[in-house]
């Protein structure tokens, strides 16, 4: 929470937490945020907020409906990140799969299917979905140390650089795959897009190689 506060104040974010127990994935939860920002919007004296781009954080049984309103709102989505979350989709339009995306894991989680979840990551990156996949070694459900929570807040970081309008109310920019790094989930080696030398649709695409989890305990 202190690292997420702290990049919100030196970025001009605004971060919105729900404390709801047993959040679904759909339609209505999205109006809630939704609506939840058109209310700041009124109170706070900011108008942007009602139309600001949405960088979506979903944590275990958050994850399914963070990576749901990424479907739903691609459009307004830059980047979403998700930490042992409970479930993915296997296939997300072209539009969701062209979000940034970041996904975290616990190599021994007992709590999710890592096996089922990494081959729902593979299928939609064989689909040209610029995300990438860590895996925290020696790390339960509820272990997330410091320094993945480092490399999530610095991946954020990356994001809301390369994906947030030139002035305000603009669209959203585009990021070419290409632009990327490619981090091997095996060997652990990453390098720029353009002299990776295995199958690129395999591997974790982080934004950047500066802090890509692949450099650290948490591995691409």
């Amino acid at each position: 929470g202190e690292q997420l506060r702290a990049l919100a104040r030196d970025s001009g974010l605004a971060v919105l937490g729900s404390g709801q127990l047993g959040w679904r994935n759909g339609g209505s939860e999205d109006a809630l945020i939704l609506g939840a920002l058109q209310s700041r919007d009124v109170a706070s004296g900011h108008p942007e907020l009602a139309s600001a781009p949405l960088i979506m954080l979903g944590i275990s049984g958050g994850g399914p409906g963070a990576f749901g309103m990424t479907q739903r709102q691609a459009s307004r989505v830059a980047a979403f990140a998700l930490l042992v979350p409970s479930g993915l989709s296997t296939f997300l339009s072209a539009a969701a799969q062209q979000v940034p995306g970041y996904v975290s894991l616990a190599e021994l989680d007992e709590v999710v299917d890592n096996v089922t979840t990494t081959q729902d990551y593979l299928n939609n990156r064989a689909a040209g979905a610029i995300w990438g996949l860590a895996v925290e070694h020696d790390v339960g459900h509820e272990e997330l140390s410091q320094e993945a929570r480092t490399a999530l807040v610095n991946w954020i970081t990356t994001a809301v650089g390369l994906r947030l309008p030139a002035s305000p109310g603009g669209a959203l920019r585009g990021v070419a795959e290409s632009s990327g790094w490619l981090g091997n989930r095996t060997t652990y080696e990453i390098a720029p897009y353009a002299s990776y030398v295995s199958g690129p649709l395999g591997a974790s695409w982080p934004p950047t190689g500066a802090n890509s989890p692949g450099r650290s305990n948490t591995t691409s």
